[in-house]
């Protein structure tokens, strides 16, 4: 009967020491776990850092269009006029755009917003009334957008950004005009 004891002490020994060595395991597999993530939220951060540094130092201007409301919101610079939290209509902002170039503007929103298109590129004229702090006139814009899904695959917003190349543009003209001895038309 000692015997029978002693061998039921010994299991019993080898089990709480096969225990204590999963709980080790456990922890350790856990610490690991907890550092790998903890870098790549570091990792992250720096990328998300400099993406933010990256952007502002640009003269793009984001705005998501939502698809249920119709309307326009300021992700990155605040050049669109604000109307809180409602948002700018579309409608509004479609009043903007040169005349000439509506039915692009119109042919751009509504493939990116039926899903014909998940990117898609558009320049146009856009009147900067409201925006850049400068007198009311067209400005060449050059707009990129992307389809943000919704959990079921549908769109549910367009992220645009918009650059003014205006000046740009102008400064290709001149030196064109420079280089073919032609004077400049503005």
């Amino acid at each position: 009967m000692n015997s029978f004891n002693y061998t039921g002490t010994t299991l019993f020994s080898m089990l709480m020491i096969l225990v204590i060595i999963a709980m080790l395991l456990i922890i350790v597999i856990n610490y690991i776990v907890k550092v790998r993530v903890a870098r790549s939220v570091t990792v992250t951060r720096k990328a998300n850092r400099v993406m933010h540094q990256a952007i502002d130092m640009s003269e793009n201007l984001i705005v998501q269009l939502d698809l249920k409301t119709n309307c326009f919101h300021n992700i990155h610079d605040e050049r669109l006029p604000s109307d809180g939290e409602s948002g700018i209509p579309l409608d509004a902002i479609r009043g903007m755009v040169h005349p000439d170039y509506v039915d692009d503007f119109d042919n751009f929103t509504q493939g990116l917003r039926y899903g014909e298109k998940q990117n898609d590129h558009l320049n146009y004229l856009f009147n900067t009334e409201y925006t850049l702090g400068k007198p009311s006139r067209y400005h060449w814009c050059n707009t990129n957008g992307v389809v943000e899904n919704d959990s079921d695959g549908k769109p549910a917003n367009i992220i645009l950004t918009m650059i003014d190349e205006t000046d740009e543009l102008h400064i290709r003209q001149m030196s064109n005009d420079l280089l073919t001895g032609r004077p400049a038309d503005f």
